[in-house]
């Protein structure tokens, strides 16, 4: 019974954002929650690398999987052969950790992986929006597609150009990646609430000022002595 309930607060702590599609595109999205378990920090980083989503360059927290897919409808007449219709498709899977906490779970360690999982998926809604926007790119490269000779060349100059902006959108997958540091620099770290709080780059940078100043002004006070 504890389970179940701990199941619906932690699905109900993240959903997918409804968004509003390119034309011509239609998305299926869907959560996968992967069970961990444990009572500290250490317990969920450790059950997430062991049992979270893995790929060729590691473990992760979280994950979002991503493919596309077109079809088009041709007209073939006059001695050519032209698009009439298409579809694109995007199939975005969002893979996310689902924490059962013990009876006796910390209140400040449920509130840190509320915090946790929910800047998490907002993370992985940036991996899932980048895959929408190349999804209504092909869509548009397709209407475009000037009358080919023959259908057989329609299908593969449409074929070309999707596979080209797949893979631009592969790389601009990795750069995300690359730029948020997974996203632990919008808040994905899961941070231990029982350590003492570090400061933030206001406070790194208000401390370094003062240490400046401070030897300046008393330089210019022993100055004025004199």
């Amino acid at each position: 019974m504890i389970v179940a309930a701990v199941v619906v607060f932690q699905a109900a702590t993240y959903t997918l954002p409804p968004v509003e599609l390119p034309h011509y595109v239609r998305e299926e999205s869907d959560i996968v929650w992967y069970p961990i378990v444990g009572s500290s920090i250490r317990d969920l980083r450790s059950q997430m690398r062991a049992n979270g989503p893995h790929d060729d360059a590691g473990a992760y927290a979280g994950y979002t999987r991503n493919n596309t897919y077109w079809h088009i409808w041709w007209r073939e007449s006059g001695g050519s052969c032209s698009v009439t219709n298409l579809a694109v498709t995007t199939y975005d899977t969002v893979t996310l950790p689902a924490w059962s906490p013990p009876p006796n779970a910390d209140s400040a360690l449920m509130a840190e992986w509320s915090r946790f999982v929910t800047m998490l998926g907002r993370h992985e809604e940036g991996h899932r929006d980048i895959a929408i926007a190349g999804a209504g790119e092909i869509a548009r490269a397709l209407a475009m597609l000037s009358p080919q000779a023959s259908c057989a060349e329609l299908s593969a100059s449409a074929n070309a150009r999707g596979q080209a902006i797949l893979a631009s959108i592969g790389v601009r997958q990795k750069e995300y990646d690359a730029e948020t540091k997974h996203g632990v620099r919008r808040g994905t770290a899961l941070e231990d609430p029982e350590s003492p709080a570090r400061p933030g780059a206001p406070t790194i940078l208000i401390v370094a000022m003062l240490a400046v100043m401070v030897p300046a002004i008393a330089w210019f006070v022993r100055s004025r002595a004199r």
